[in-house]
């Protein structure tokens, strides 16, 4: 699942990546390489959401890791919280 921080939609990747989309238009701002899968398993039903704190962007991955991808902007703010759409 998507999450919005600031004026971007972070998204993650069933290849491995999290990419960074513009709010307004969409564009993709940026992207970071996971190196595993990210999204949802339906196995599990396990629904994945980024958790954005102080710039840092905090993604568990299909195979059980959490990774962490630091933007270097400390204001860069989204939710706080894992979620399974309770």
């Amino acid at each position: 699942d998507p999450c919005i921080a600031g004026d971007l939609v972070i998204v993650g990747t069933l290849d491995g990546r999290l990419l960074a989309l513009d709010l307004a238009s969409g564009a993709v701002r940026w992207t970071a390489g996971i190196g595993s899968p990210i999204g949802n398993n339906a196995t599990t039903m396990l629904r994945v959401q980024p958790v954005v704190s102080e710039g840092r962007i905090y993604i568990s991955t299909l195979t059980g890791e959490l990774a962490c991808v630091d933007t270097g902007h400390r204001s860069l703010e989204g939710p706080h919280w894992w979620g399974n759409h309770l």
